[in-house]
């Protein structure tokens, strides 16, 4: 008896240790009828079309407990030049501003986490019309 509670211990120990992989989803959802083009160089550009989400980057990356917003990295420090309707209008709303950025996840529960854990993180970034003016 002994043995097996040994074994059922050592066995749940091992099934705890480990790491637990999350997705992470990072988009723009236009919300407007125009345009977005958003560049940060000559070959590095996303078109976000009239009225649709479009998924800018998908990864596994370590599970978290808890989830924190922030912007990506690639909106901090690459400068985004952001461009509505072909540079007609202007975005008010800042993209490298983490407040401006919105996260959901999902949460499964798992031992080797030991409890409740996100297991896909969105982070958005939502373009409404009063977040664009006209150029003046």
């Amino acid at each position: 008896m002994r043995s097996f509670l040994f074994l059922l211990f050592a066995s749940l120990l091992l099934t705890s240790c480990g790491d637990s992989d999350s997705k992470y989803i990072t988009s723009i959802n236009n919300n407007t009828d125009f345009g977005i083009v958003v560049r940060f160089s000559e070959d590095s550009t996303i078109v976000c079309l009239p009225n649709q989400e479009t998924i800018i980057e998908e990864h596994w990356g370590g599970s978290v407990k808890k989830m924190s917003c922030m912007s990506p990295y690639i909106f901090k420090n690459n400068h985004a030049v952001v461009i509505v309707d072909e540079g007609n209008k202007t975005l008010i709303k800042d993209i490298s501003d983490d407040n401006n950025w919105s996260c959901s996840g999902e949460e499964d529960w798992s031992l080797i986490m030991v409890g409740n854990y996100y297991s896909e993180i969105k982070t958005t970034f939502t373009v409404n019309d009063e977040d664009i003016k006209d150029v003046e």
